[in-house]
């Protein structure tokens, strides 16, 4: 059989990908060399020796996805897509056998954390308090493209202010965490916010 498009990964954006496509009109054939399609949306029994056990590889977080228009325009929950959201989302292990759990409540974190360091409680607090005023200027556009006025190329090698936002979240773990138990989930929280650039990304 002849196709117009052939989409090489049956992961979540090669089939996001193929359902637009064929929605277009377009004969497509996604191909997949796993026996499971999904990539890092799947739900998977990643330990042999426990296989009652689900995990999801690419740890997905779905806040905010019932609002994207892959969800809606491919009428997912029609199709039999639930969205699950975990509480807590994250945990962070320690050697001596103490943890940290991550909920989806920063006052319910921080007591987590306090468990174990209450002087990194009071360094989420305050990291918690910076970023909900930046995300009530900025959590409009999670879901749209934001307004760019007047971009325009930028030289190789300039000045980027983007460049200057990325440095100064990149650098709040260490600085908002004075004892180091903290700076890996704050570290997470601003990596997903603000992700590093790469040599290749414009």
């Amino acid at each position: 059989m002849d196709f117009d498009v052939v989409v090489i990964g049956g992961g979540h954006n090669g089939l996001t990908c193929g359902a637009y496509l064929a929605r277009a009109g377009h004969l497509t054939a996604v191909i997949e060399r796993r026996p499971i399609v999904g990539g890092c949306a799947t739900s998977e029994p990643l330990l042999a020796e426990h296989p009652e056990f689900l995990f999801q590889g690419g740890a997905t977080e779905l806040l905010g996805f019932a609002d994207q228009p892959v969800y809606c325009d491919l009428e997912l929950a029609r199709h039999g897509l639930e969205l699950i959201e975990s509480d807590p989302h994250f945990v962070m292990p320690f050697p001596n056998g103490k943890h940290i759990f991550v909920h989806r409540s920063w006052e319910r974190t921080a007591e987590s954390i306090a468990a174990v360091s209450p002087e990194d409680a009071e360094a989420y607090a305050r990291y918690y308090s910076l970023w909900g005023g930046l995300d009530e200027i900025i959590g409009p556009f999670y879901s749209r493209i934001p307004p760019i006025p007047g971009r325009r190329p930028v030289p190789s090698g300039a000045h980027r202010p983007q460049d200057d936002l990325r440095r100064r979240f990149t650098s709040l773990p260490g600085r908002l965490a004075p004892v180091p138990r903290c700076s890996a989930p704050l570290a997470r929280r601003c990596a997903r916010r603000m992700p590093p650039r790469w040599p290749a990304s414009p």
